[in-house]
């Protein structure tokens, strides 16, 4: 997914670490700054070897740190609540913020201005969405009309890497609540 919100998904999106299912809320009832809402579900190692999915959980857990946070303000954005959580033995992360500009969640104005669009990956298999699902030159957007209120879209991707770490995932995951509440 082009996606990029902030940095903790250019890192899962990058390593081994894998999204069951992305959901993204855009709030802009004044336009902009508007409020973001972003959870990812499953969150889930690639590897099975039982040390990776330990390093892939500690790549996570940096996340939630300081200097994540820093670099979300530099791109234009205020996280307000980062989570990580556990829900039916699944990982969860739940970020809300507020951005400046769209374009710094990668939606942007259409060329003649008439609706606000999201360009998605080929890959990315969309579930639910208050927008259109548009296919334009090889490409796929989802649009909405430019004074919408809210964004709303959910994109699933497959999980069938998640079974061999996510028992552990949660494990370390518990582990870390325990010690870090």
């Amino acid at each position: 997914m082009r996606l990029i919100l902030v940095l903790p998904f250019a890192l899962l999106l990058s390593g081994c670490l894998g999204i069951e299912e992305t959901e993204i809320r855009v709030l802009r009832e004044q336009g902009e700054p508007a409020v973001y809402i972003c959870e990812l579900q499953n969150i889930h190692s690639g590897e099975k070897d039982t040390a990776r999915i330990r390093e892939d959980f500690n790549n996570l857990v940096h996340w939630l740190g300081d200097e994540a946070l820093a670099e979300a303000r530099d791109k234009g954005m205020l996280v307000k609540h980062r989570d990580l959580f556990i829900r039916d033995n699944k990982i969860f992360f739940r970020e809300v913020g507020i951005v400046e500009n769209l374009r710094n969640l990668d939606i942007e104005k259409s060329p003649d201005g008439s609706v606000i669009r999201m360009k998605l990956d080929h890959s990315d298999d969309i579930t639910d969405t208050n927008g259109h699902v548009v296919k334009r030159d090889g490409e796929t957007f989802v649009e909405w009309p430019k004074n919408a209120t809210e964004l709303r879209v959910k994109i699933h991707d497959d999980a069938k890497d998640a079974s061999a770490s996510q028992p552990i995932m949660v494990q370390l995951l518990n582990d870390y609540l325990a010690t870090h509440q």
